[in-house]
């Protein structure tokens, strides 16, 4: 199944790594939802995008105090474009934070 194949979202013309966190996030809240071939295979994407995320390429490390470069906070106005961005943090970690939360239940 490809359904995610395309996971690295384009926003104009300009990659959102914002959109991408969100993305990864809710695929692993609605693995949890989804019979187990679906499960699997939206876990399997989220990890995929976060891996990605995770990546030197995608990271700030010490460029500023964000986690994440490369977000698209408003194309129309112009704004945060391939920025970091504050949203783009939260849903990384929240989605780091949520497989490990499933890890952790296996594991029980």
């Amino acid at each position: 199944m490809k359904m995610f194949s395309a996971w690295i979202l384009i926003v104009g013309l300009s990659l959102s790594f914002s959109a991408t966190a969100i993305v990864a996030s809710a695929l692993v809240e609605l693995s949890q939802y989804v019979g187990a071939e679906m499960s699997e295979h939206y876990l399997d994407e989220a990890c995929k995008m976060l891996a990605t995320l995770s990546s030197a390429d995608y990271q700030s490390r010490e460029k500023n105090p964000a986690f994440l470069l490369h977000s698209v906070g408003n194309m129309p106005a112009g704004t945060e474009v391939d920025a970091s961005i504050n949203y783009a943090d939260y849903y990384y970690l929240e989605a780091l934070l949520r497989l490990k939360a499933l890890e952790n239940n296996k594991h029980d």
